[in-house]
């Protein structure tokens, strides 16, 4: 019997005190904190240490699908745990955005979180309301 599932990722809901845990392995102390981040800051905080040594990863694999922890847990790199950072905030109505910036000629992306409410928001106030016009 196939256990059941609340979308294409997730057996069952992750809960909010692990989702935590995730978000100060990323420096970050909450869902509402608008820290912002890069790869390169994960590299010095070692956010892939903190998530391997926490038990974060193994905990995270109790709420993913099967053939989707060994995707996305297995083999954790920086872009991985970006990806699941993501797929975990929106669980939790959040959202992560990101902006690229230039610095020193390279490109940097630059990641924070958001209340998937806000960016509904900032899209409904730079479309005129949520509709376009062409004048």
């Amino acid at each position: 019997m196939q256990m059941g599932k609340i979308n294409q990722l997730f057996r069952k809901p992750v809960d909010e005190p692990l989702a935590l845990r995730l978000l100060a392995a990323f420096g970050i102390r909450g869902l509402h904190d608008r820290r912002v981040f890069s790869k390169h800051d994960l590299v010095v905080q070692r956010t892939l240490d903190v998530l391997r040594d926490d038990g974060v990863l193994e905990e995270l694999r109790d709420f993913y699908i099967p053939c989707k922890a060994r995707v996305y847990l297995d083999g954790m790199s920086e872009k991985k745990a970006i990806t699941v950072l993501k797929q975990v905030l929106r669980l939790h109505d959040h959202i992560l955005i990101a902006r690229e910036r230039n610095v020193n000629n390279h490109k940097v992306i630059f990641y924070h979180v958001a209340a998937r409410q806000e960016r509904h928001a900032k899209m409904a106030l730079i479309t005129g309301g949520g509709t376009l016009r062409f004048d």
